[in-house]
């Protein structure tokens, strides 16, 4: 099982005299039509070849869609039907401090992604909180957003960097 949008991957891929399952974008096993829902879901239909099936994962983002993907061609190459995936995937239950969604009583949203991050995820983070603030809100248009961070640990040398980055974005 190896992912077809990883250029890594698809060097070692070539190398390799067993059957592969390839999962992404363009992969045999892939995602279309991702969209995060006003109940902060992720839904997307899931190809299996020419099968598909419409996934609702309980995560909010767009980063939770490569990881399930990756999880239903294991699960395809391991044999499971399109309908054992989906209970599955959909029955999956988050990590906390990962991408939760919070309602507080005042309405204000808090998306508590606190657990210890990384760029990338921080950065997916960010993403998703953009899309979220786009949701349809009645007549107030576009939320406001505020991002609060928290440390990037085990950056090394480039940590100065990287939390600069992230800032700007």
């Amino acid at each position: 099982v190896l992912n077809k949008d990883n250029p890594l991957c698809l060097s070692f891929g070539k190398n390799l005299d067993s059957p592969i399952v390839w999962f992404g974008k363009t992969g045999f096993v892939r995602p279309e039509n991702i969209k995060i829902t006003p109940t902060l879901t992720t839904k997307y239909i899931l190809f299996v070849g020419k099968q598909s099936i419409e996934i609702e994962l309980p995560t909010l983002g767009e980063q939770f869609v490569e990881n399930s993907v990756a999880a239903a061609a294991t699960a395809w190459a391991c044999g499971a039907s399109l309908e054992e995936i989906k209970h599955g995937l959909t029955s999956f239950q988050p990590v906390e401090h990962r991408m939760r969604p919070l309602r507080l009583k005042s309405g204000v949203l808090v998306l508590d992604d606190t657990y210890n991050s990384n760029p990338s995820a921080a950065r997916a983070a960010l993403e998703t909180l953009k899309q979220v603030a786009g949701l349809p809100a009645g007549r107030q248009g576009k939320r406001k957003t505020v991002a609060v961070l928290g440390d990037m640990l085990e950056l090394g040398k480039d940590e100065i960097e990287r939390h600069k980055e992230l800032g700007h974005m």
